[in-house]
C-alpha cells in the first residue's frame, strides 16, 4: 500500500528475487498477517543458515482486522475512527476497551521484562565492579552522579556576587 493504493501502482520489483540472485537465503511467508507458525518457522530456518544472510518476505494486509477497510488505501495513514475501531474490535472478537490491556498480556510482558532487566542489571553490576577495580576514583564519581548526589563542598566552587558588583553581561558572568 502507498498513499495512492497498492505499491504495484509504482513499484514492481521482485525484491525477494533480487536478494535470491545476490545469494541470500530467501523465504516467503504468504500470510504474514496471521500465520504465526509460518513466521516462527521462517525465523528458525533463517537462524539455521550460517553461510549467508537471510531475507524473509512477509505478505501482509495493511490494517489487518479492520472491519471495513483492511487492505484498502483508506486505512493507510489515517485513524480508524470510533465506528471503525468498534467494528474492528467486534471483527477480531476483542472484548477489551480502547487502551485496555488484558491482565494476562500485561502480566506476561511485565514478568518477561523483569527477567530481562535482572539479567541486564547483573551484567551492568559486573562491568561496574570491573571498572571500579581499574578506575576507583572515576567509578566513585560516576556512582555519585548516578545517585544524583553533589560532591562534598560543592558550594565552594560557586562564584559569589554582591549587590555592589558592577553590572555585566550574563555571557561574561557565566564564565566567572
Amino acid at each position: 500500500i502507498s498513499i495512492d493504493g497498492s505499491t504495484d501502482l509504482a513499484f514492481t520489483e521482485d525484491v525477494a528475487a533480487r536478494y535470491e540472485a545476490l545469494g541470500w537465503h530467501v523465504q516467503h511467508v504468504q500470510n504474514g498477517s496471521t500465520d504465526m507458525a509460518a513466521m516462527r518457522e521462517a525465523l528458525d530456518n533463517a537462524k539455521a543458515v550460517k553461510d549467508r544472510p537471510s531475507f524473509i518476505k512477509l505478505s501482509t494486509v495493511i490494517g489487518y482486522g479492520a472491519a471495513n477497510i483492511a487492505g484498502k488505501v483508506e486505512v493507510h495513514g489515517s485513524p480508524l475512527g470510533e465506528k471503525e475501531a468498534a467494528a474492528t474490535r467486534e471483527n477480531l472478537k476483542w472484548e477489551y476497551e480502547p487502551f485496555e490491556v488484558p491482565p494476562e498480556v500485561y502480566n506476561a510482558m511485565r514478568d518477561q521484562r523483569i527477567k530481562e532487566g535482572a539479567i541486564i542489571e547483573a551484567e551492568w553490576n559486573e562491568r561496574m565492579e570491573a571498572y571500579a577495580s581499574k578506575h576507583p576514583e572515576e567509578a566513585a564519581e560516576l556512582q555519585q552522579m548516578l545517585a544524583r548526589e553533589l560532591p562534598a563542598d560543592w558550594e565552594s566552587a560557586l562564584p559569589t556576587f554582591t549587590p555592589d558588583d558592577p553590572p555585566d553581561a550574563t555571557r561574561k558572568m557565566s564564565s566567572k
